[in-house]
């Protein structure tokens, strides 16, 4: 506890020597429309809703992104770490180097395995574990898993609007800010998820769901999580601006949640 309360000041610290004006320089809404639209060259160059990408093929994160040269690079791709980054219809999307997606004929993303973070611009829908995630726009989500579990974060909003799973059987679960939902076919699938996820819970709910899939909601420890995620932790390596805007966005949310809900109690690690 000691130790998170440090870490949260020294992201108070970073958030208040960030120059005045820095936002305006980050990524242009309208570079995602660009992006969309913009002619592909090459072979290597994969952008969602584009006439380059080939629907319903796999994509692993070393061969999803090269800089179409129409764009500048540092909002596509960061040589300086090692992610790769999707454009989609309405959002930016971060993968980590052993994340797996499918892109399907309607331009959704399929999310297998790995960490995927995703900015959603616009309304952003994710489809994992025959379930549909749906992303409130200016909302950051950050997903981990793989075809068996998978949890999707909500480590940003900014408008009130919560990440949302809308499951076979027709049910709606919303995750708002802080806050994390796991889910897996079994109990032992999401119990090896949560065994891997070692960043802190409380106010853990668990429930076995209609379609049959057992589900645990909970509040997490955004700091913890930064510390613990491979693909948040590359993130704050040299990134990029528009990099840099969603560092800065989950860090304010971080310290904003622990005035807002500190009476809420400690965070814990889940007890299996």
């Amino acid at each position: 506890m000691k130790l998170e309360k440090y870490t949260l000041a020294l992201l108070v610290i970073q958030l208040l020597s960030v120059p005045v004006g820095f936002a305006a320089e980050s990524l242009n809404v309208d570079r995602l429309t660009t992006m969309r639209t913009a002619p592909i060259k090459g072979s290597g160059d994969y952008v969602v809703g584009t006439a380059g990408l080939r629907h319903g093929q796999s994509l692993e994160a070393e061969n999803v992104m090269q800089t179409p040269s129409n764009l500048p690079p540092e909002n596509v791709f960061n040589p300086k770490n090692s992610l790769r980054s999707i454009f989609g219809p309405d959002s930016l999307i971060k993968l980590a180097n052993d994340t797996k997606v499918t892109v399907e004929s309607d331009n959704h993303i399929d999310f297998h395995s790995g960490e995927m973070l995703v900015w959603a611009i616009g309304e952003t829908r994710i489809k994992c574990l025959s379930g549909v995630i749906t992303i409130a726009p200016q909302t950051v989500a950050l997903f981990q898993g793989n075809d068996s579990a998978v949890s999707v974060s909500n480590v940003y909003e900014c408008n009130g609007k919560s990440t949302v799973l809308e499951t076979v059987d027709g049910q709606e679960i919303y995750v708002s800010a802080g806050n994390s939902l796991a889910f897996a076919n079994n109990d032992d699938n999401l119990k090896s998820l949560l065994c891997a996820q070692q960043f802190g819970r409380r106010n853990i709910r668990t429930w076995r769901g209609a379609d049959d899939k057992d589900y645990l909601r909970s509040e997490i420890s955004l700091v913890s999580l930064l510390h613990e995620s491979k693909l948040l932790h590359e993130l704050t390596k040299r990134p990029t601006k528009s990099e840099q805007v969603i560092v800065e966005r989950i860090m304010k949310m971080a310290a904003c949640l622990h005035v807002a809900t500190s009476h809420h109690g400690p965070y814990t690690s889940v007890k299996l």
